[in-house]
């Protein structure tokens, strides 16, 4: 009788099978649902990630361009400006902590240096330096901040690679540009550069690309009022 009991209550190899089946089916619908959400989440990381560096990139250097200084130049280098207005950079001088500086924003070819670079949402210690490397496949160039100290500029001293700081690593290759308004009408729109011709307003345009392997592009822009003190100070 205990034999009989026994083999009653064991399982056959076609319920053993059958058991192993639903079991890696459950698995394998549980592992799709959990790597989706891992692919989905992951995704969203990169947009956040990219929508913060558009956002930084953007406001510090609209931040900037109003807050940029006047210098009269005339007395003692003529030949200098303390406002340079390209159609792929823009320089201009800025009061700072340490003093009046030279700040120029442009892109840069990705290549094997060391430089420093501007954390989103952080300032970098100026002793950290960091390496980067070109992204290959991407035709992506550094949207990158070059600060000089006036007396550097006005003597023309070469530019010492801690002077550069990278502000945002995903812009397409030649994806920045410079328009400027010169009539203060913002109906008449804006246009390129015009030598010792003085702006009212400045409209940066930026392409970024994603990380993904499509690339997406996002063309962003922002215009900025030059200072009212900056533009009386140009016309005098």
């Amino acid at each position: 009788m205990n034999n009989k009991v026994n083999q009653r209550s064991a399982f056959t190899l076609i319920e053993l099978l059958l058991g192993l089946s639903i079991f890696a089916m459950i698995a394998v619908s549980v592992y799709s649902t959990f790597s989706g959400g891992i692919l989905v989440n992951a995704r969203s990381q990169k947009q956040n990630h990219l929508y913060r560096e558009i956002r930084w990139s953007m406001d510090v250097m609209a931040k900037e361009l109003e807050n940029m200084v006047a210098y009269d130049f005339s007395g003692s280098y003529p030949e200098k400006k303390y406002f340079i207005a390209e159609d792929k950079k823009i320089s201009f001088l800025l009061a700072t902590d340490d003093g009046l500086k030279m700040v120029s924003y442009y892109l840069m070819a990705p290549h094997n240096t060391r430089v420093h670079k501007i954390l989103i949402g952080r300032t970098d210690a100026r002793n950290v330096s960091q390496t980067f490397s070109r992204r290959q496949g991407i035709d992506a160039e550094y949207l990158v901040r070059e600060e000089v100290d006036f007396a550097d500029y006005v003597a023309e001293n070469v530019i010492r690679e801690e002077n550069i700081e990278i502000i945002a690593v995903n812009v397409k290759a030649k994806g920045l540009e410079f328009t400027y308004n010169f009539s203060g009408d913002k109906d008449e729109g804006f246009e390129q550069a015009k030598e010792d011709k003085i702006p009212a307003a400045v409209r940066i345009s930026i392409d970024f690309l994603s990380d993904d392997a499509d690339e997406k592009e996002s063309a962003v822009s922002k215009s900025v009022v030059l200072p009212l003190q900056f533009r009386i100070a140009q016309k005098s």
